[in-house]
């Protein structure tokens, strides 16, 4: 009996096998665009073919494209192909005004037209930005003190990278990024470890002018450091911090798995607006 029981519930198992066949979107082979318009600056869009990680090497460029710009919905110009650093960029003449919105529309023999647009924001307002030595356990670091004047009622992003530079900088350019943690224990990503890039809104602060303190990893007692801050529109944030996630969070194979922001019609990528601007601390 035991043994036909057994079989009974074998066979009732097996019955209930089902195969279930999940759509996932192929991404590879699409157009991808690369541009952050920086104000007062000439865009340079990168463009290349999406692969898959794992075949090697970069990702394929895409040399035959007719890349238009505009500005305020009026075209400007096709942009020109140049190489640097042997990459492939197609880059304009113009200059990228501050409150402007410029578009690029992408044409592919054998694709749907591309496009992405965004506006440029205006440099962020900075008060005192200053660096002291800080005493560790094992060496000097460097805590850098930032204020931000935040412009009231509307909705602002930033991101902040620090950098070691050489005494010639900028004749030199010479540069380095600088690992550093936010200086607030309660913050809940930037205080855990070192990074090389911090992101925040101003849910917090609208209107005011707050301080944030950073640690830097290490600090040479009479180094130059730059700080860099960019004010970011609302997609090159969510791009740019997006992709900081993947990066952080994709490492491990416990970690909810996190999407980066893409804002390209019939393609993948970004096309952002940035106002970056850098200040040198000498001491």
């Amino acid at each position: 009996m035991k043994i036909t029981l057994y079989l009974l519930l074998i066979l009732a198992v097996c019955s209930c096998k089902k195969n279930i066949t999940i759509d996932i979107p192929n991404e590879i082979n699409k157009p991808v665009i690369n541009l952050l318009i920086n104000k007062d600056s000439v865009l340079m869009a990168r463009l290349t073919f999406s692969s898959y990680i794992g075949m090697g090497g970069s990702f394929p460029e895409i040399h035959n494209a007719v890349v238009k710009l505009y500005e305020n919905g009026l075209f400007q110009e096709n942009l020109d192909v140049i190489v640097k650093d042997r990459d492939m960029f197609y880059k304009s003449t113009i200059k990228a005004r501050a409150g402007a919105t410029y578009r690029i529309v992408v044409t592919i023999p054998g694709y749907p037209e591309v496009q992405g647009s965004d506006v440029v924001p205006e440099e962020v307002v900075t008060g005192k930005i200053t660096v002291k030595q800080v005493a560790g356990r094992a060496d000097i670091k460097g805590l850098v003190t930032v204020e931000l004047h935040d412009k009231q009622g509307e909705k602002n992003y930033y991101r902040v990278r620090i950098y070691r530079v050489g005494d010639d900088y900028p004749a030199r350019e010479y540069k380095s990024l600088v690992p550093f943690a936010s200086g607030d224990p309660k913050d809940g990503l930037f205080s855990k470890k070192d990074r090389t890039e911090y992101f925040i809104d101003d849910a917090l602060f609208d209107g005011r002018s707050p301080r944030f303190s950073f640690l830097m990893a290490w600090y040479s007692p009479g180094e130059k450091v730059m700080v860099e801050i960019s004010t970011l529109t609302y997609s090159s944030y969510t791009y740019l911090f997006t992709y900081f996630m993947a990066r952080e969070k994709n490492e491990d194979p416990l970690a909810e798995k996190v999407m980066v922001f893409n804002n390209i019609a019939n393609g993948l990528g970004i096309v952002g607006g940035i106002a970056l601007r850098n200040y040198i601390i000498d001491k």
